[in-house]
């Protein structure tokens, strides 16, 4: 379902569905979009071309009937990622500064998320971005 979007979004590359491992799947609610119960996750996928395999980062939301036959999901999101991007932030509670972000909102970073789900650069999704919703770092990240 999520490289239907990719492709979508990448006409001239072409990959195929190798696996995912459970425990980089991540659900949870984002309380500030209208559709709040969120996905993210890491799969991994084979280029038909050259055989070589990637890992990607998929953003789903459940949106839709859970009837509709991909049990309410829709993709918001698809892209490549690799060791170098960014991962979840759920665990380190990493504020600039020790300071929390005005609004308590980051669009760069996801704080719903383990370090080990890596993720595009923070436009490429839109949930995961609320600093407290997820109940991370409150306490040891407050500064007076």
């Amino acid at each position: 379902m999520a490289l239907v979007l990719y492709h979508k979004n990448h006409p001239d590359e072409q990959y195929q569905y190798v696996h995912v491992r459970l425990n980089e799947v991540y659900s949870f609610i984002e309380y500030r979009l209208q559709d709040p119960h969120h996905t993210h996750m890491n799969f991994i996928a084979r280029d038909v071309k050259t055989g070589l395999e990637k890992t990607f980062f998929a953003e789903l939301c459940m949106c839709n009937d859970v009837d509709d036959g991909n049990s309410g999901y829709v993709t918001t999101a698809c892209e490549i990622v690799d060791g170098n991007s960014s991962g979840g932030l759920r665990i380190k509670g990493v504020f600039p500064d020790g300071k929390f972000l005005p609004d308590y909102y980051d669009g760069e970073n996801c704080y719903a998320c383990a370090e080990r789900i890596k993720h595009p650069p923070g436009a490429g999704y839109r949930a995961g971005h609320d600093v407290l919703g997820y109940g991370v770092g409150e306490e040891e990240s407050l500064v007076e």
